[in-house]
């Protein structure tokens, strides 16, 4: 009788084996990020990260399940909302209307209307994100298999940065409707905690409105950093009033659940760099 042939096992079939070098890759990542010399580097560096680790994501199931801890763990809001079923959500050409309207229609319902709109960011010149209709219970709850996974978690940009200043940037031009956004949240909370890992807010832009909505991130944690990505120091009134507002942002954290807020300011537009500062240090 013949004896079995016994087939050489790969060490990346190995479940434990490949979990470390994907944490390596991953740790590695997320320290040439952190010490990049300029928001834009650390951006490429970022976008790079999640291309990798999405490829390998879809090797099989096996790899998927594994990359996908690192894959999700740091993340933008869009990128989260994405996740919910196409009727709640799209993108929209703000810039497409911003002089060719003036109706009373709010711009994102004006802008499907015309189609200037898409659920492919791509095939807009200024993709808007934004939520078109409340969110269910189920549906936040459907969205724990990837949120659990999530440490830091970025709060978009306006639709206000324009194509212009975005191609300066060199990132990438995707908006967030902070007023719809932010509003629609508030008056859907979940009871489910959505973000049971979330260790760190990074808030590129926020608004006064949007304060009702911080619930969804502070639910039941006890400790949160946040870093406040301040790009307004060439405007000094507008630096003033956006500092209430961050003061506000943080109060409204601990008030909804965070046990302790941590907050800074890191100054990245352009050679700044990623220098931090804390926010209670600054006077």
């Amino acid at each position: 009788m013949p004896a079995a042939t016994m087939r050489a096992v790969h060490a990346l079939e190995i479940p434990e084996i490949l979990s470390m070098v994907i944490e390596e890759l991953g740790k590695s990542f997320d320290k040439a990020i952190r010490t990049s010399s300029c928001m834009g580097d650390g951006h490429d560096i970022y976008v790079f990260r999640c291309q990798v680790f999405a490829h390998m994501a879809l090797v099989n199931w096996q790899w998927h399940d594994i990359v996908s801890v690192w894959l999700w763990r740091d993340v933008s809001l869009v990128s989260v909302l994405k996740l919910l079923p196409d009727d709640a959500w799209y993108f929209y050409d703000y810039y497409e209307i911003l002089d060719a309207y003036s109706g009373s229609l709010p711009d994102h319902v004006y802008a499907k209307e015309i189609g200037e709109w898409s659920h492919a960011q791509r095939v807009l010149a200024n993709p808007i994100f934004v939520l078109a209709r409340p969110i269910s219970e189920d549906e936040w709850k459907g969205l724990l298999r990837y949120t659990r996974h999530i440490h830091t978690l970025h709060l978009d940009d306006r639709q206000s940065m324009g194509p212009e200043r975005a191609e300066w940037l060199e990132i990438d031009n995707v908006g967030l409707d902070l007023d719809v956004v932010y509003d629609t949240i508030s008056r859907c909370l979940p009871t489910v905690h959505v973000f049971p890992k979330l260790k760190e807010l990074l808030v590129h832009d926020f608004t006064w409105d949007g304060l009702g909505a911080l619930r969804l991130f502070s639910m039941n944690t006890p400790q949160l950093t946040v870093r406040f990505i301040d790009r307004r120091l060439d405007d000094s009134w507008h630096h003033a009033a956006s500092s209430k507002l961050d003061e506000h942002f943080v109060d409204e954290l601990a008030d909804n659940g965070a046990c302790e807020v941590d907050w800074y300011y890191e100054y990245g537009w352009a050679d700044v760099g990623s220098d931090s500062q804390s926010a209670n240090d600054s006077g």
